[in-house]
């Protein structure tokens, strides 16, 4: 497996580093809080400490569908399987 993955947001596609011990440590900590509303939100911020040309994630210019595919990607690259039937991520609005 890569050690970087490709994550699009925006117009802009980042080299994402493997998540390193720390940020998988951080990460699982993220699905022991209860309120989870923003957790691909934190994931996708975790994992971008270390993008070297992102200074403030904050300012990075996404959708929610990306931030929702960019944080089930991360968490697959790192190995984490996702439970049957359990949706931990906040699904994007539909525009239809």
């Amino acid at each position: 497996m890569s050690k970087t993955l490709k994550i699009k947001l925006g117009a802009k596609v980042y080299d994402v580093p493997k998540l390193n011990v720390g940020q998988l440590r951080e990460v699982t900590r993220l699905f022991q809080r209860d309120d989870r509303t923003e957790i691909s939100f934190d994931v996708v911020k975790i994992a971008f400490e270390r993008v070297a040309d992102v200074e403030n994630f904050d300012e990075v210019e996404a959708g929610l569908d990306e931030i929702v595919v960019a944080s089930a990607q991360i968490l697959e690259h790192a190995g984490m399987k996702r439970q049957e039937g359990a949706n931990p991520l906040p699904a994007p609005e539909s525009t239809g």
